[in-house]
């Protein structure tokens, strides 16, 4: 480490330009953001590493000034809570000793709730409405492939006939945003884990790394999210006035916390695959099966919301 000021000062200004390059080009193609999100806070995280926290809270104070001009408050604001969170309080939480697991998992909840809070500020302040918006894109979509579907020579039933399922699927969908911005949580965090660790390990840093997956094994509180979600499923009817509210926070509980559950499901499944020494062609094949057909898919689910009470590989703690 370099321990100089006038070194620090350099670097502090040459980390700053690198991050204005990536607003600018953020400006103009934003769909690259998103891609990049796992990685960028990467910089800061970096940074913080060599040269500590004042200097890191010099370079995040320039940073918040620049998103502003490049983007809006609002967006620059959203952007600037990232990098701070992936840079400088994940770093934190690793220094706490935190499981891998827990630290993904506090990570996720971070994005989506700073998600949830965007969607939730553009509608208060601008009137923009995610579900309007996507329902209106999902109806023009319909109408083009009609609109093709009759030009190639189909009868009216037959478009219809051909579309009835797709048409549910997609209306549908626009009620699983919540779902869907859970999953790309994960994958956030998932990814920025693989690269912080790749960075911990090459500066020869303490580290808890990621158990074997056969070995996964989620805090068992976290059941308590798919139960909710499969008894507001179940019993939504009974609140009047507010059925269709409490049917769609239950449905995106029970999906967002019922993929974790087959996670570790599948995990359960690794672990007997191991243990009775299956060649790699015959897991590969079962775990697509598992994932591609809906009945195994749920019941390992099943299996892995009831592990929480059963513990089946009889670990030692959860992960």
């Amino acid at each position: 480490m370099n321990d100089k000021p006038i070194r620090k000062i350099e670097e502090t200004i040459l980390t700053f330009f690198l991050f204005l390059l990536s607003f600018f080009f953020f400006s103009y193609f934003p769909f690259f953001f998103f891609l990049s999100l796992p990685f960028l806070p990467l910089l800061i995280f970096h940074f913080y590493l060599r040269h500590g926290l004042p200097y890191t809270l010099l370079l995040a104070f320039f940073l918040l000034f620049s998103l502003t001009i490049f983007l809006s408050f609002f967006q620059g604001l959203f952007i600037w809570l990232i990098l701070i969170w992936f840079g400088i309080i994940q770093n934190w939480l690793i220094q706490r000793k935190i499981t891998p697991l827990k630290l993904i998992f506090i990570n996720t909840l971070f994005i989506f709730f700073l998600f949830i809070g965007a969607g939730l500020t553009a509608y208060y302040f601008f009137g923009t409405n995610p579900i309007t918006f996507e329902r209106k894109a999902i109806e023009n979509f319909l109408d083009e492939q009609k609109k093709i579907a009759f030009s190639s020579g189909l009868t009216e039933e037959k478009v219809v006939d051909e579309f009835r399922f797709l048409e549910k699927a997609l209306r549908s969908s626009v009620y699983l945003w919540p779902s869907g911005i859970f999953f790309y949580s994960v994958l956030i965090s998932f990814l920025n884990f693989i690269v912080t660790r790749l960075t911990l390990k090459d500066k020869k840093l303490e580290f808890l790394d990621l158990p074997s997956f056969k070995n996964w094994h989620f805090p068992w509180y976290l059941v308590w999210g798919y139960i909710l979600g499969l008894t507001g499923v179940f019993f939504y009817r009974f609140a009047r006035n507010f059925e269709q509210i409490i049917f769609i926070g239950s449905i995106n509980l029970l999906v967002s916390f019922g993929l974790l559950f087959f996670i570790q499901g599948l995990s359960i499944l690794w672990y007997f695959f191991d243990k009775y020494k299956l060649p790699w062609w015959a897991k590969a094949v079962l775990c697509s099966v598992a994932i591609l057909l809906q009945l195994v898919f749920q019941v390992l689910t099943w299996v892995g919301v009831f592990d929480t009470w059963f513990n089946y590989r009889k670990l030692k703690e959860a992960y």
